[in-house]
């Protein structure tokens, strides 16, 4: 079943729909090992122009092997960074205290960009190679050095990754986030967030309250820039 956008004859511009996902055979072997399935999934470049051009999402499934009257739906993983790889962390369910983790489906991805998601960002691999200076330059020399391999950094993402690097925004993250949750047929979503990935569940939570439902927040991210005195 293809992909559609729906609202046709709703008001409003049409919203992206995403095909069920097609399960398969994972190519991580700790996957593999754990009993994983996976998927590409094709969402937007960008959700305002739901019908343009795809990328994939990579997305990884260890089911619940719970009774089904104590099964409690899907479970989304994000492991932060910003720019963290998630697909593996579908084992994750089986850490769970008092096997609590059996009774959901673990459901790992790449964000878009990321791994195994299609297509990768990728800059410049020696930005940050060991001989690189002080973080925090204490004379002009390491300043001007980190200054110009920043904008050297930049000018390769322009030049290797063109136009989904105007696609990669948090919202963005959270609209793929949604579509997962389309493509999984659920009404809601459970969701466990370390570091930045908290701050997904926050923005997912505001736009898509009525779509969430049990959420864990592992290492609380401030959001809130501290550029200057209170």
């Amino acid at each position: 079943m293809a992909a559609q956008t729906a609202g046709a004859e709703s008001a409003g511009p049409p919203q992206f729909v995403p095909a069920p996902i097609a399960w398969g055979e994972c190519e991580s072997e700790r996957l593999q090992e754990a009993g994983g399935e996976c998927a590409m999934l094709d969402v937007p470049l960008d959700y305002a122009d739901p019908q343009g051009e795809k990328i994939q999402i990579a997305v990884s499934r260890i089911s619940h092997t719970s009774p089904e009257d104590e099964y409690q739906g899907g479970m989304l993983i994000n492991p932060g960074g910003p720019g963290g790889s998630g697909l593996n962390l579908a084992v994750l369910g089986g850490s769970v205290p008092e096997e609590a983790g059996k009774t959901y489906d673990w459901i790992g991805f790449d964000p878009r960009g990321v791994a195994s998601s299609s297509p990768a960002l990728s800059c410049d691999p020696n930005y940050n190679a060991y001989d690189r200076p002080e973080y925090e330059p204490s004379t002009p020399e390491p300043e001007k050095t980190w200054l110009d391999r920043s904008a050297g950094y930049s000018k390769a993402c322009e030049e290797k990754n063109g136009k989904i690097l105007d696609h990669v925004r948090t919202t963005d993250a959270v609209a793929d986030m949604d579509s997962i949750r389309q493509a999984l047929g659920a009404e809601q979503i459970n969701f466990y967030g370390f570091s930045y990935g908290t701050y997904l569940a926050q923005v997912y939570g505001t736009l898509h309250s009525e779509r969430m439902r049990r959420v864990v927040m592992d290492g609380v991210v401030n959001h809130i820039c501290p550029c200057g005195p209170p």
